[in-house]
Formats: structure tokens, C-alpha cells, sequence
């Protein structure tokens, strides 16, 4: 799904873009279930959120989405950025 909405972005639809990357993180939720703030992927689709937003100047989403990410990635490899 986080593919498809880069896919959708791409093509200038935004909106649709928005919604298929939150139906990733609500299926990431569901799978991922206590682990999901400890998840690589999750901090990965919460950047692509934070992108999304931040293009759009909704300042205030992309904090949000970012800070999630950054969380994300300081609990699992001790850095903000990934290790790799």
C-alpha cells in the first residue's frame, strides 16, 4: 500500500495518496499489533506520511508523523537516522 500511495502522489493525487498510506498504517497496526511502534516499517511509512503533509504545508501533520518516525528509529537502532 505505501508503494501505491508514492504511485498516487506521483501522478498528483494527493488525497488518494493520504488515504491509501493510512490504510498502511492501520493495517500495520492490526498486524504488527504491540510491536507497532517498534516496527522499521512503521517509522518508514510515518516518514512518507511526514513527506506527504510537509509538501502539502501541513506543518503540523508532518511534526506529528516525523516525530513518530524519529521515535521509531531512536528505540530501535539508537539514532534518529537509520544505521544504514
Amino acid at each position: 500500500w505505501r508503494e501505491q500511495a508514492l504511485i498516487l502522489w506521483e501522478k498528483g493525487q494527493q488525497a488518494e495518496a493520504i488515504a491509501k498510506l493510512e490504510g498502511a498504517i492501520n493495517m500495520q497496526k492490526r498486524v504488527y499489533g504491540e510491536r507497532y511502534l517498534s516496527h522499521p516499517t512503521v517509522a518508514k511509512t510515518q516518514r512518507i506520511l511526514g513527506d506527504f503533509y510537509y509538501q502539502l504545508a501541513e506543518f503540523e501533520k508532518a511534526e506529528i508523523a516525523y516525530e513518530l518516525a524519529i521515535h521509531i528509529n531512536r528505540e530501535i537502532y539508537q539514532t534518529d537516522e537509520l544505521p544504514f
